[in-house]
């Protein structure tokens, strides 16, 4: 993941604004103001500390925070994807079979006024259900959705 330079500029603004030494270094506690700053609360700081190398020293220099607040956002993005991707799952499954049949998947596409042929829907199904019992389950679709790039 790569910030823009306003994000950049804008973590910049708060590391100064709480190194108010100019050591241009935060501790825990000034990195934990950063984070809290930028709506991360409760971040485990220990381990941020670990992920960037600076357990021992227990303080971070710019780059460092950067680092950690880019991890913080490729995390805050794949969890919105991963929500997405059940939200999805949870309206296109059968609810009593708890995964996608064909009949759903034909029924759904008619819905959505997709013009799909039936070979076109087996397809999709013979490549979604990798144990070919029917049923696409949440673990096929996470997969599909991973690979389609959704």
């Amino acid at each position: 993941m790569k910030l823009t330079r306003q994000r950049i500029n804008d973590l910049k603004r708060i590391f100064k604004q709480i190194d108010k030494e100019g050591t241009e270094l935060l501790d825990k506690v000034g990195l934990d103001e950063a984070l809290t700053e930028l709506g991360y609360d409760h971040v485990d700081l220990d381990r941020a500390l670990q992920q960037v190398g600076r357990e021992q020293e227990g303080h971070v220099i710019f780059e460092d925070f950067q680092e950690i607040v880019i991890g913080l956002e490729s995390q805050h993005q794949q969890d919105e994807t991963d929500q997405s991707r059940e939200q999805a799952f949870e309206l296109l499954a059968d609810p009593e079979l708890g995964g996608i049949t064909f009949a759903r998947l034909q029924h759904l596409a008619k819905m959505q006024g997709h013009d799909w042929t039936k070979e076109d829907l087996q397809g999709m199904m013979v490549l979604g259900d990798k144990d070919h019992d029917g049923l696409i389950t949440r673990e096929d679709f996470a997969r599909i959705w991973e690979n389609v790039g959704i």
